[in-house]
């Protein structure tokens, strides 16, 4: 997935405005939680105790700042020159939403990336933007990978000093303006901010192939380029001539090469002195080094060669091998054969423009069980090229390791962890252990591991190794909650509506109530492990619950859950 954060660093006011929030939903100034005190959205005050602005930063926070924000994302967005959106949510019941509409049809560049699993939905605004004007807006194909939240205003290469960056936990929503818990961010006067924002989304909207149209910054016409090698070519685009420097790159090569002229609308270029599928990047005079949305291929016709993926000499295992022949040859269909452990197999290869391509999934050729690390696999011509060939090497992926540990354990008691290594190539995995814990048991055949927690430790922690026959080594650390018997636990502290609560330690009684102080009533059950759980018979929207426990001693416990629907 695709995620932005900005850290802030040495700025006394920002870190108080956040801990002034925390505090606010916490309860309290201290480590010591209070139910009573906290307040979490409608319930917050208006307007929180501080300034919102301080140096080049403006902080606002919802729902407390819920009016705030729009107000000041519309101003700010009404006055701008150019827009870019990065947004995983994008509603067309929003205030923010009808504004960036306005901005884009009355004539100014708006550009925006959504993600894919939201831009469809019975409320979003992308489909909308994407229809009303397509080049500028793109839709991330793959759904709920895009998570990006954040707003470019103003933006130019020339002089990125006044650019806006907007970012922070809010969509724009109805939810975001209306109803959630949000935290806003405004950078401005920060050339390296706004240029590292930029430059990402750069990146997400040269995945569709446009170009950003009328803004001032370097674009390159998205295309693939397959060249003999020694051919000199050329790149079309707009603002060229800010080019310094060239680069390609794959994932065994890389190298600059020369620019024989550059102007605003082209570059022309000496290909690398090397042959294979190259990523092209660029260098400005700013400094600033990007990939661009061109793939550049080049091969040698006095020979027919071969080039398998992007040329470098590892395969995955299990995954789509792109067999790519390119050369001259006389033979009306082509073959390519493929051998891996003494089996031979053939692939036929379809004419492309002066080449010929042909594709395949390693697995659908070959039975990879049992297949050893850096396997060689050879693809070479059938027929009269038969002594022409090309060596790779099958790299393994590592195995699926899945660990099953307590929720938590009592002092004084022994607890069981289940180390589970699904791996279709049949290696020998082995475990070895090391913690503040006593071992009592491991079974290879099951994967389980029997320990014994001392009174003295309070969180249980087993670092653990899974090494195979081949040198692939993983390492990691389970830590479980140890609490004392007089002690209760309750988990989840976040329950979706209809969800079990489940309480683990002594207890004689139990009370739920809702914010209010409303007694809730509730089943007690238990699970066939022995778990014992609350289900919450709530007919209404509650936000947070307050399960009160009392021990055999007398002994209270209040725990804060949160419920949503």
């Amino acid at each position: 997935a695709y995620n932005n954060i900005v850290v802030v660093k040495d700025n006394p006011d920002i870190a108080t405005m956040y801990i002034q929030e925390f505090n606010e939903e916490w309860g309290s100034a201290d480590f010591d939680f209070n139910p009573q005190s906290s307040r979490m959205r409608r319930e917050k005050r208006d307007p929180p105790p501080y300034f919102h602005t301080t140096d080049n930063f403006e902080v606002y926070f919802s729902y407390s700042d819920a009016n705030k924000i729009g107000s000041r994302l519309i101003e700010l967005l009404s006055s701008a020159t150019n827009v870019f959106v990065c947004m995983y949510a994008i509603s067309s019941n929003s205030i923010v939403f009808g504004t960036i509409l306005n901005v884009l049809q009355s004539g100014k560049g708006v550009f925006g990336v959504f993600d894919g699993g939201q831009a469809f939905s019975p409320f979003s605004g992308a489909s909308s933007l994407l229809q009303l004007s397509p080049n500028n807006f793109y839709i991330e194909n793959d759904p709920r990978i895009l998570h990006n939240k954040y707003i470019i205003l103003n933006y130019s290469d020339d002089d990125p000093s006044g650019a806006v960056v907007i970012t922070g936990s809010y969509n724009i929503s109805e939810n975001a303006e209306d109803n959630n818990d949000e935290n806003v961010i405004i950078i401005k006067n920060n050339p390296t901010i706004a240029r590292n924002y930029f430059k990402d989304f750069v990146y997400h909207f040269s995945r569709s192939g446009k170009v950003l149209e009328g803004i001032n910054i370097v674009n390159v016409e998205s295309t693939n380029i397959n060249l003999m090698f020694g051919q000199n070519f050329s790149l079309r685009g707009e603002n060229l001539h800010r080019v310094v420097g060239v680069f390609v790159t794959n994932s065994s090569y890389y190298s600059t090469i020369t620019i024989i002229s550059n102007t605003t609308n082209s570059l022309y270029l000496i290909p690398p002195n090397a042959t294979g599928i190259f990523d092209l990047g660029m260098v400005l005079s700013s400094g600033d080094r990007f990939l661009v949305p061109v793939k550049v291929g080049v091969f040698d016709p006095s020979n027919v060669s071969i080039v398998v993926n992007d040329g470098s000499q590892s395969i995955l295992a299990s995954t789509k091998v792109y067999v790519e022949i390119f050369g001259y040859t006389n033979a009306t269909t082509p073959y390519v054969s493929v051998l891996l452990n003494g089996l031979e197999k053939f692939v036929v290869l379809y004419p492309q423009d002066w080449y010929y391509v042909g594709s395949f999934y390693l697995d659908s050729l070959f039975s990879l069980k049992g297949i050893s690390n850096n396997t060689p696999i050879v693809f070479k011509f059938v027929g009269d090229y038969a002594t022409n060939y090309v060596t790779n090497f099958i790299v393994l992926p590592p195995p699926s390791i899945k660990v099953s540990a307590p929720k938590s354990l009592v002092k004084g008691a022994t607890g069981k962890v289940r180390f589970v290594v699904d791996d279709p190539f049949k290696r020998k995995c082995r475990v070895s252990f090391d913690g503040n814990v006593n071992f009592v048991n491991f079974d290879d055949v099951s994967g389980e591991l029997c320990f014994y927690a001392p009174e003295s430790v309070d969180t249980a922690k087993i670092f653990y190794t899974i090494e195979d026959d081949v040198g692939y080594s993983f390492s990691d650390v389970v830590e479980v909650p140890v609490v004392g018997s007089q002690s209760v636990l309750v988990y989840p502290t976040f329950v979706k509506g209809g969800g079990k609560i489940y309480i683990e330690g002594d207890f004689e009684k139990i009370y739920i109530f809702d914010k209010d102080y409303n007694n809730v009533p509730f089943v007690l059950d238990r699970e066939s492990d022995g778990r014992v759980f609350v289900l919450p018979k709530i007919a209404y929207d509650v936000s947070v619950l307050f399960v009160v426990i009392y021990g055999g001693d007398g002994r209270r416990e209040v725990k804060k859950v949160v419920y949503y629907r």
